[in-house]
């Protein structure tokens, strides 16, 4: 059995974006070994490395552009920079895991606008109530802009994914 068919494989994945999740959250740019460690573990265990690479930077650095457009439009605010390093590696880590522990909800999706447009909104509320980002806007309408956009950015990332290891030729989940 593959590390990625492993379901302690899938359950170590969640858990190492969650720890990357709250430590880079709260601590900064000082998590950040910590987060590529566990990045680096990733990488050292998943088949198909070459497609991993493709879909964890490809889904990065979307993520990574988007973010660092908030952040010129003054929806993120962040202390003496545009975009931190740290939330930049935390988009390396959630995409990470894509394809692993988030792959069982590809069975739905109907349901994975929804998911995006509660599950991202509430990260970047709760990074906001820890004092991580600021707001530019008032609550409501940085809210209702996050809940739009995550209803589109996590489908089209499961689709970027789909669509990446059928060009591969392999599926080796």
């Amino acid at each position: 059995m593959s590390a990625s068919h492993n379901p302690a494989f899938l359950l170590i994945n969640f858990a190492g974006f969650q720890l990357s999740w709250w430590t880079l959250v709260v601590f900064g740019d000082s998590a950040i070994p910590l987060a590529l460690t566990l990045l680096a573990l990733h990488f050292a265990v998943v088949p198909n490395k070459p497609l991993e690479f493709r879909i964890v930077a490809g889904t990065a650095l979307t993520g990574i552009a988007i973010d660092g457009l908030l952040s010129l439009s003054s929806v993120w605010v962040f202390p003496e920079t545009v975009l931190p390093l740290w939330l930049a590696v935390l988009w390396l880590c959630f995409s990470a895991t894509l394809r692993h522990s988030l792959r069982p909800l590809w069975q739905y999706p109907r349901v994975l606008p929804m998911l995006g447009a509660v599950g991202g909104s509430s990260s970047y509320l709760a990074a906001h109530a820890l004092g991580a980002v600021s707001l530019g806007f008032n609550l409501l309408s940085t809210t209702l802009l996050c809940v739009f956009l995550w209803f589109l950015i996590f489908p089209l990332g499961i689709k970027y994914c789909q669509y990446c290891e059928r060009d591969s030729g392999t599926h080796d989940h």
